[in-house]
């Protein structure tokens, strides 16, 4: 056992006999200290605690126990086997308000493991100068990392009372106490065996008075108390009777619902096997539906497989159209060229047998012998824009004249007669015009002094026909003027 800044012990290791260890010494050096540890060790409520100072004058505190520090530190290294052990301890704070913090020291913070993982050897065994650090006490959350970081070992600690429930049951099943402190009884029972090892000189157990004040330790009950005790339990026991009477027909009337829910139950039993037997017909037609289905996935799958082959061919086809539209557009235009050109060709042939069968109708036409003095006197002439016709016309227009008229000066000299010819007719038509002329206002008066007039007047008893023929002869007469 360790101490660590503890009042009157300061930083202390006792090496505990397996059997036996007295610790003497005059009042007040700190005996009962060492027996309040192992109860400040294993029972974490205040209220269990009881500390060992009735022939000691000053009252002791937990918060009193460290020595100008602000926490202490008390650890055990319990032998587990032969050179192995297992180091459980606590934090005393100095702080009146802050609680125990038992702990275990091990080499994994794995608690549940086995005690061969746990256990240290004899040469990784803590000792009280392993607990200060630069001549300082460190916090508790320093020490478990500075022991993690120099010696690889874990330190785990419970800061709660869940949290301490978790160290009593790691205490019993690892049979480092043989009961488990987290039952409440068990708790109160121990930290009275623990109590008396610090109150041995108050207990008085030599004499007439040992049995009793052996019981008022263990119990601390007067006979008062007790009987106070009997008549509650008396109390509890008549009630547990009235119970019991209720019970008793509470038990009757289970009886009867038992035997109304054994019915139930069997009507139950065949409702579920009707039941089950519907299920299981209604699970065959599923099958059925099932195989149905499965034939029509696989079909639908085939199908979707044939159409996903199609897909593919069709997009490598469109994949091609491009190539084989640039292709067709170059067939296209090359073919267009060659109907146009076959277009032309057949116009160009048309036109050729019509040129042929004009070129041999030409060729029919006997043309006249020109006189070579026409020659400096004539020009080409485009028969593009003539017809046959109209060419054949024209020689047969020319022909006579051609004849008649060899050369340029005959023509000439035949149009220069003409022309004498046409004006001399002209001036015999216009002085016929001016005869005309008159004798066409005499006629076309209609008075005394015309030649109607003059008829009229002469033969005033011509019959209606002789007026018609004289009316008719002088508009013949007007009309030839």
């Amino acid at each position: 056992m360790s101490t660590v800044g503890l009042i009157k012990h300061y930083n202390n290791d006792y090496l505990l006999h397996p059997e036996r260890t007295d610790f003497i010494g005059a009042n007040g050096v700190g005996k009962s200290i060492l027996a309040d540890i192992l109860q400040l060790m294993f029972i974490y409520d205040k209220e269990h605690i009881k500390f060992g100072t009735e022939d000691v004058k000053e009252t002791r505190y937990i918060h009193t126990l460290p020595y100008l520090t602000a926490c202490a530190y008390c650890f055990l290294n319990i032998a587990i086997q032969k050179d192995t052990f297992l180091t459980i301890g606590i934090q005393i704070h100095s702080q009146e308000r802050k609680r125990i913090i038992p702990f275990v020291i091990a080499r994994t913070a794995e608690l549940h493991h086995n005690l061969s993982a746990l256990a240290l050897n004899k040469d990784e065994l803590l000792l009280s100068k392993d607990f200060i650090v630069n001549g300082m006490i460190p916090e508790i959350q320093e020490l478990a990392s500075l022991l993690n970081d120099q010696r690889n070992l874990k330190l785990t600690y419970f800061k709660n009372k869940d949290a301490v429930q978790e160290y009593y049951n790691f205490l019993s099943s690892k049979e480092i106490l043989p009961i488990n402190l987290s039952r409440e009884n068990n708790l109160k029972a121990f930290a009275k065996v623990i109590q008396s090892f610090s109150k041995a000189k108050t207990l008085k157990l030599s004499g007439k008075e040992a049995s009793k004040n052996l019981k008022e330790f263990l119990f601390e009950e007067t006979e008062e108390d007790i009987k106070a005790d009997f008549d509650k339990e008396k109390i509890a026991l008549e009630k547990v009777l009235k119970d019991y009477q209720r019970l008793n027909d509470d038990i009757h009337v289970l009886k009867d619902k038992q035997k109304r829910l054994t019915t139930l139950r069997q009507q139950d039993e065949n409702y579920l096997s009707l039941l089950r037997d519907y299920h299981i017909a209604a699970i065959s037609n599923c099958r059925l539906e099932l195989a149905t289905q499965k034939g029509l996935e696989e079909a639908g799958r085939q199908q979707l497989r044939k159409h996903s082959e199609d897909l593919e061919r069709l997009q490598n086809t469109i994949g091609k159209i491009p190539r084989v539209e640039a292709t067709m557009n170059l067939q296209a235009d090359k073919a267009e060229k060659n109907y146009n050109q076959i277009h032309r060709y057949k116009q160009l042939t048309e036109q050729l047998e019509t040129l042929t069968d004009e070129v041999t109708e030409l060729k029919m036409v006997i043309l006249p012998k020109i006189d070579e003095s026409w020659k400096p006197f004539t020009e080409t002439v485009d028969i593009a824009i003539r017809t046959i016709p109209q060419i054949k016309e024209d020689v047969k227009l020319s022909e006579p004249y051609l004849k008649k008229y060899k050369t340029l000066a005959a023509i000439e000299t035949a149009r220069k007669k003409q022309s004498e010819e046409l004006f001399r007719l002209k001036k015999q038509f216009d002085s016929e015009k001016k005869k005309k002329e008159k004798l066409l206002r005499l006629l076309s008066n209609n008075n005394e002094d015309s030649l109607l007039g003059w008829y009229v007047k002469n033969f005033p008893k011509l019959d209606e026909g002789k007026m018609q023929a004289i009316f008719t002869l002088c508009n013949a007469s007007h009309q030839q003027a």
